[in-house]
């Protein structure tokens, strides 16, 4: 299965469309919603799929590899 990451920090309109389109598909899952913007659509989006995802600040994603233990997970 490949599992897709999609980073998101508007809206989420390009998020949504690909969640649509991946839904069901058999070898590709959107895995992981991750979004600098609380204020973002990742939560809607989130739970619209049933796909988690995460809110990162720059401290996260540049100093302290939270991120990327979340993609390799």
């Amino acid at each position: 299965m490949i599992k897709l990451a999609v980073f998101l920090s508007g809206a989420g309109s390009n998020a949504r469309n690909l969640c649509g389109y991946f839904a069901g598909h058999p070898k590709i899952e959107v895995a992981l919603l991750l979004t600098n913007n609380p204020h973002s659509g990742a939560a809607a989006i989130s739970a619209d799929y049933d796909i988690p995802f995460i809110v990162f600040n720059k401290a996260n994603f540049y100093q302290s590899g939270a991120v990327i233990q979340q993609l390799s997970d």
